[in-house]
């Protein structure tokens, strides 16, 4: 693989992983604002946990709303990820 191929692809997974990181800031309030009283391994357990509980909800077909802006968006990245 070549550098260039490697950056590209590089980039666009770091893309959907900010995204879907933006996602579950937006869902869950202690994403957003994780206090600084939490030492790193639980700042990574808690993102671990809302992350379960996001995929819990999507297997349970629980009703996620997102805004037209954070829809488009995941369409652009799923198309940006797929070529």
């Amino acid at each position: 693989m070549t550098k260039e191929l490697y950056n590209l692809r590089h980039a666009r997974v770091r893309v959907a992983a900010e995204q879907a990181f933006g996602l579950l800031k937006r869902v869950w309030i202690i994403v957003r604002i994780v206090p600084f009283e939490y030492d790193m391994e639980r700042q990574i357990q808690i993102v671990y946990a809302v992350t379960a509980l996001y995929n819990f909800m999507i297997a349970q077909k629980q009703k996620i709303e997102l805004t037209d802006s954070e829809k488009r968006q995941m369409r652009l990245a799923a198309a940006r990820a797929s070529r």
